[in-house]
């Protein structure tokens, strides 16, 4: 019998690692984000409490200890009825048996209790108002010690609880410490650093965690403050001869304190005069505030309490109350004010300017306000546990919210408006890279200034299950899938008996031993007990993927655990759809006044403004623009055979549906319908389309079709969006550049019916094999003459060949590759152009190339060159090649190559130049002219006149707009605090690839763009700015326009979204510079 440990083999390989077997020469595409580097682990230092009070013996589950219960102290005779440490030594046995405790009210009755002692040699602490719960609950002669109520000290659970949290977590640099204990000479002050942070020291860590007694006052404050000394890398305060290392590595690295504690302080008022990073001598009372305080006050002192010192006794708890101001202390401080990381790094990165410590607080038996105050000074979390059950699931909890802090990383965005309004809304898509989480966020955008709120009006991730705010849940959640076998829609739920399969209703075969890989049996056995079990794990496994985080089942105990059941988002870009117009109305016949007549429909008028995006937990899914419900999600069929691995406890992320959906209205069976087609891209070789005219009421029905690898060897992994076109033949179909890693690693054009999923034309280019590995990019249909109708399709490939592909006439058996070279023989396809660097060195295309009219006739064609896909591609070599950007002139003929275009150069790069108080890294480009009776067009390449070659590339679609032609580059760098490298935002003229005359960028923010905006150069002129520095990965900017201003709206990959302000459109009508598809 196979068990559910019995982990199904991880299919790909992690970044750096070593790659899953392919041929020689095979494209070899990353299964993790080529910007996400080494994870850089937290260093968590747990704060033990060692107090005398932690020998008290954990509360029964019915105790409640808000509650006062009826005295049976026999007058505080028998034992104290408000302490909250009654030994167990020093309780009265009165009439009872020796080893039994005797209580007895004031009325006069009796009873007699035998309790438990974990401690052992009667050393175990009760407090009064405990005892008093036990005598009243339990009848006289109740044994107690045999396990009716917990027999374990706080102490002993602590340790376990610690103990088993340092085995169970992986990704945490843990260390311990524990109060002082205080000898013959002193009553003990501060902590000991038993076992520092660190890698591969678990066993060491969870030793000294064994060896922690209840001996010590409890100096929590004094404590905490050692433990910003070890982490600032001094000398211990309270110790002689103890000086620490700092374990602080990298910039980018976050370092937690959690204290478990059960009680007040006590003798806890002794701290460093002279602390470095003190000068002032603030210290304790860092935050300054010291409301008024009284003993009277016990146990429920004021917010930001500094205690009632100086009266009473520092023996007593409540005499001082530091812990929050030393929390605040360490949040405020920063650990490392020079010098650089492991990673070389500067500690003064501005995107990492401080390195403090974060404090979490669990209150064991303890609630108090002092706690709460350190959590939030300390920019942590505070919970309270009263058992074992709760300190597990409290110290785990922290632990998780700690572990997962700062994680996030983001994809692209989306708004529902090309003009700013009062409703202007853009949604980001999240990740994040330490649990494989994923979010879509919707923030609001000011309409006067152009700013995106800070606060998200909704989180996807939020109203999907286990969300407490979840506004659907697992079993309703309408999850629709794809029969392959009878070509039809169908839900995604388990079938009531997986052996006795409906045909067209149920999962096929195929899906269902997809699902069985890790089951306890074989799929296909026959034993009827095996079958029964392999019936429950896969209907256990389904309701998981589902979203159900049950753990009570048969199997789903072993699942992963998840913070959300929203995979991460990695490269799909959302898709907002809402009413736009696509201009249909230009097409001949009832076609074209149908679009009317569609688009004027209650149902198309009325219907729920979706955001469709795809994620990494299998699923397309279709969130409500307004409030982030999710009204479906799709699972397409490729992605069966790795499902199950979503489940592994041991998961290594993979990609399911990271493909980027794409929407168009079209005109299919005489009636007008709103449908997308999209792509799993790295998650499986398949493409799908579904109906969306109605998303409220998706079904099983709406889903159209899919066309996979098995249909056609020659589809690979469709990274480049799938593309809708109406075309000359009267048909509407599905463009699709058949990617990469095919059988036959040919670049192949896909024209696929929109209808019903066939393919109406397959145009192979012939380029490409298993040596020479090919694919073709995203395509992209341009309509010449205005009529909506494609004439000519445009697609780049792996060998920098841009391919141009014929389809103007009405028959598609005429569709073919525009161009052919006879080379003596039958004639073969030929691209338009190749790009080659000045070594003659294929550059590969892997965008989408956005098209233009050339003001003087033709066609421009603008793209960029690089790749970032494929496992090495996030490696800069010693001689990294150099990359460019183009723009070709189509008047018909082919362009021979670089040498009919006009170079034009990076001519200064210029960092840290102030504009205002704003400081920006910017470039410059040269402004050469172009001869366009002699040259096709023009090139830029992307070398740094200050760096050289850094291996910069364009893997992200380019933007014209309004003449100029935007593109986004990416430099990778494998710093671990480097978010996975760095990009340009480039904004050139259009028609020959060089610089503006006047600024387009407000680098100075007055709202202006003039001379205030221009960087003077090292000859004292003063020219626009050609590039923006970003430090860190950037998406295609999202554009808005707000009249004579644009904002531009970029995601990077540190989660920020980025606002860029802009002229606007100076020239509006200058038709001849529309971006054509």
């Amino acid at each position: 019998m196979k068990t559910t440990s019995n982990l199904q083999a991880i299919r790909f390989s992690l970044l750096m690692g070593l790659a899953a077997s392919t041929p020689v020469g095979a494209v070899s595409i990353a299964d993790t984000p080529l910007f996400i580097g080494a994870t850089v682990d937290p260093n968590v230092m747990l704060l033990v409490d060692t107090s005398g009070s932690m020998d008290n013996v954990i509360w029964a589950d019915g105790y409640d200890n808000t509650v006062t219960y009826p005295d049976w102290s026999n007058g505080g005779a028998n034992y104290s009825p408000t302490s909250s440490n009654n030994h167990l030594s020093n309780l009265v046995e009165g009439i009872c048996a020796e080893g039994w405790q005797e209580g007895k009210t004031a009325t006069g009755p009796k009873k007699c209790l035998q309790l438990p002692d974990p401690r052992g040699d009667e050393a175990t602490r009760y407090s009064g108002n405990y005892l008093n719960y036990l005598f009243e609950t339990y009848a006289d002669g109740t044994d107690l010690s045999a396990g009716t109520i917990p027999n374990e000290t706080r102490m002993q659970v602590a340790r376990k609880t610690a103990k088993n949290v340092v085995d169970t977590t992986s990704g945490v640099l843990f260390g311990t410490s524990s109060f002082y204990a205080p000898s013959d000479k002193d009553w003990g002050h501060g902590a000991t650093i038993d076992e520092p942070c660190g890698s591969n020291n678990a066993a060491d860590v969870k030793a000294a965690i064994d060896g922690y007694t209840a001996s010590s006052n409890t100096p929590l404050a004094e404590a905490l403050y050692e433990v910003t000394r070890y982490f600032r890398g001094l000398s211990s305060f309270y110790h002689d001869d103890t000086s620490y290392t700092s374990p602080i590595r990298y910039r980018c690295q976050h370092n937690f304190a959690v204290v478990i504690t059960d009680g007040l302080p006590t003798r806890d008022n002794t701290f460093a005069t002279n602390d470095p990073d003190d000068p002032s001598g603030r210290l304790p009372d860092w935050d300054g505030l010291a409301p008024a305080t009284t003993t009277a006050m016990h146990p429920h002192f004021p917010q930001y309490s500094d205690g009632f010192n100086p009266d009473g006794s520092e023996g007593s708890e409540g005499y001082s109350l530091y812990l929050d101001d030393i929390a605040k202390f360490g949040y405020d401080t920063d650990f490392k004010t020079s010098g650089t990381d492991d990673a070389g790094g500067s500690y003064q990165d501005p995107n990492f300017p401080i390195q403090r410590m974060e404090t979490y607080t669990i209150g064991f038996a303890q609630n108090n306000q002092m706690l709460q105050d350190a959590a939030e000074y300390g920019n942590g979390v505070y919970v309270t546990a009263n058992n074992a059950t709760d300190l597990a699931k409290a110290l785990k909890n922290a632990i998780d919210d700690a572990k997962y802090k700062g994680q996030a990383a983001a994809a692209a965005v989306a708004t529902n408006s090309t003009r700013l309004d009062t409703n202007t809304t853009i949604y980001q898509a999240r990740f994040d890279s330490r649990d494989w989480s994923g979010d879509l966020l919707a923030f609001d955008i000011d309409a006067a200034t152009g700013d995106v709120n800070a606060t998200a009006d909704w989180s996807a991730r939020d109203k999907l299950p286990p969300s407490a705010s979840a506004t659907v849940t697992a079993a309703t959640r309408n999850i629709y899938s794809y029969d392959p076998d009878n070509s039809t829609g169908i839900p995604f739920q388990w079938p009531s008996d997986y052996t006795t399969l409906a045909a067209g209703s149920d999962l096929n075969s195929t899906m269902v031993q997809g699902l069985l890989a890790n089951a306890p049996y074989a799929w296909d056995t026959a034993v009827a007990a095996e079958q029964a079990a392999n019936q429950t794990y896969g209907a256990e496994l389904v309701a998981y993927l589902r979203g159900d985080s049950s753990s009570g089942g048969s199997y789903n105990s072993a699942f992963r655990s998840r913070k959300t059941v929203l995979g991460d988002i990695v490269n799909s870009n959302p898709a907002f759809v809402g009413g736009r117009d696509f201009g249909f109305k230009s097409l001949p016949g009832t076609e074209g006044t149908d679009y009317l007549i569609y688009r004027n429909t209650t149902t198309y008028k009325t219907r729920a403004p979706v955001v469709y995006v795809g994620a990494n937990d299998g699923m397309l899914h279709a969130f409500h623009a307004d409030t982030g419900t999710e009204l479906f999600a799709y699972v397409p069929s490729s992605v069966y055979p790795k499902l199950d691995a979503l489940a592994d406890s041991s998961y290594a992320h993979q990609y399911y549906v990271n493909g980027s959906p794409r929407v168009s209205d079209a005109y299919l069976g005489a009636s007008w319908k709103t449908l997308l087609v999209g792509a799993p891209g790295g998650g499986g070789r398949s493409v799908f389309a579904l109906d969306i005219t109605n998303p409220t009421a998706f079904s099983e029905s709406s889903v159209l079709w899919e066309f996979t690898s098995d249909d056609d060897a020659d589809l690979g992994y469709v990274l480049g969006q799938p593309t809708i076109a109406r075309m000359n033949d009267d048909s509407w179909v599905a463009l699709v550049g058949n990617g990469y890693s095919s059988a036959n690693d040919k670049a192949v054009l896909f024209i696929i019916n929109l209808a019903d999923g066939s393919v109406l034309q397959k145009i192979d280019t012939g380029v490409g094999s298993a040596l020479s590995p090919n694919g073709l990019s995203a395509p992209v249909p341009v309509d010449i003459d205005g009529d909506k109708i494609t004439d000519s399709i445009y697609a780049g490939d792996l060998h920098g060949n841009l391919w141009k592909f014929d389809v103007s006439a009405s028959n598609d058996g005429s569709w073919d590759i525009a161009f052919t070279t006879s080379g003596g023989g039958s004639p073969t396809p030929a691209p338009l152009f190749t790009a080659v660097d000045a070594g003659g060195t294929a550059q590969p295309i892997t965008v989408r190339p956005a098209v233009g009219l050339h003001p003087k006739g033709g066609i421009m064609l603008y793209f960029g060159t690089g790749k970032f896909f494929e496992v090495g591609d996030n490696v800069v070599p010693l001689n990294p090649p150099v990359n460019s950007f183009y723009g070709i002139r189509d008047e018909g003929d082919k362009v021979s190559g670089r040498g009919v275009l006009q170079p034009q150069t990076i001519q200064n790069e210029l960092y840290g130049v102030s504009f205002g108080s704003n400081v920006f890294d910017v470039r410059v480009v040269s402004d050469n002219t172009i001869d366009y009776s002699t040259q096709k067009g023009w090139y830029l390449d992307l070398q740094s006149p200050v760096n050289g070659a850094e291996g910069e590339r364009v893997v992200v679609d380019p933007l014209l707009r309004n003449g100029r032609m935007i593109f986004s580059t990416l430099i990778p760098s494998v710093d671990t605090c480097g978010f996975g490298g760095t990009g340009w935002l480039m904004e050139v003229d259009a028609v020959n690839g060089a610089r503006f005359s006047f600024s387009v960028f407000d680098l100075d923010g007055d709202g202006l763009f003039d001379d205030g905006d221009y960087v003077t150069l090292d000859d004292g002129s003063k020219v626009p700015v050609s590039g923006q520095h970003f430090r860190e990965i950037i998406s295609q900017p999202v554009v808005i326009d707000a009249g004579e201003r644009e904002f531009k709206y970029i995601s990077g990959s540190s989660g920020n979204i980025q606002t860029v302000d802009e002229k606007g459109d100076s020239s509006k009508g200058r038709q001849s510079w529309r971006q054509i598809r």
